[in-house]
């Protein structure tokens, strides 16, 4: 597959005044034609649950080639691959703030192999972006609970027998190293589509788990395989995300039990295993 590598950069400088204004929907803001370059090029930022990508269309790359993007003046690099699934430019809060905050951008290229050089006003974008970002909150335990499913105080006595029985390797090897170690608590968390979670603490052990003394093991069901340890973290709270998905599995939240208001942990799954995603503030 070929490959090309070229600079796109975004300067702001004045635009004529009859230049049009951004429109918005409830998740993009897209920019107006052109009003210097291709006036077929243009370009759209899309949010979704506080992730910002770019995308441009109309601009001549070629599939699977590698861009390096900057705003000059400020220097701001970003990563874009184009080709077939691109992910599109994605944008961080000081490109977005450049962006409202400017009055043109010009998108340029010298490749030979992808020259272009558009240029579109600014007029409007702070307001389209201001309306989009309204709707694009990260959702989170703390502001959506009603998404989140998390284990209750206790124990039942199902979940302890399920613990038992479904940890006894971890068990195992852990009281090789402590006897004292066992089954602390355990709940089962049903999600209600045919997901169940297993959420069982393990200890106590400093030697083990260092000084929360307990280890927090999750094992999952789905509709289609039975019970699987998944995961397994010390010193946090445990959050199920009843919507958010990945390669299938329920994203799993974490949160420290240290420190005041202490940002969450998104977990998602890789298709083997659970693996860190991003950190969201509280």
């Amino acid at each position: 597959m070929p490959r090309f590598i070229f600079a796109v950069a975004l300067t702001l400088f004045a635009f004529p005044a009859f230049a049009q204004s951004w429109t918005h929907s409830a998740d993009r803001a897209v920019a107006p034609p052109a009003t210097a370059g291709d006036p077929s090029s243009g370009f759209e930022i899309v949010c979704f649950q506080g992730e910002w990508i770019l995308y441009p269309f109309g601009l001549p790359t070629a599939e699977g080639s590698a861009a390096t993007t900057t705003i000059d003046d400020d220097a701001f690099p970003v990563q874009i691959i184009f080709g077939n699934g691109s992910d599109g430019i994605a944008l961080d809060s000081a490109i977005l703030k450049a962006l409202k905050a400017g009055s043109a951008v010009r998108i340029s290229s010298t490749e030979p192999s992808s020259r272009f050089d558009s240029t579109f006003g600014l007029r409007g974008s702070s307001r389209a972006l201001n309306a989009v970002e309204e709707g694009c909150a990260v959702p989170t335990p703390a502001t959506k609970p009603e998404r989140f499913a998390s284990a209750p105080q206790g124990s039942t006595s199902e979940a302890i027998t399920l613990a038992s029985a479904l940890l006894r390797p971890v068990l195992t090897d852990a009281q090789r190293i402590d006897p004292k170690v066992g089954i602390e608590t355990a709940n089962i968390i049903d999600l209600g589509n045919g997901w169940q979670f297993l959420i069982a603490d393990v200890g106590p052990s400093i030697a083990l788990y260092g000084a929360d003394a307990v280890a927090t093991v999750l094992s999952a069901k789905s509709p289609s395989k039975d019970w699987q340890i998944v995961a397994q973290q010390t010193g946090v709270a445990v959050y199920i995300d009843s919507q958010g998905t990945s390669t299938g599995y329920p994203d799993i939240w974490y949160q420290s039990l240290r420190g005041a208001n202490p940002p969450y942990a998104q977990w998602q799954w890789n298709g083997s295993q659970y693996e860190f995603s991003r950190t969201v503030p509280n």
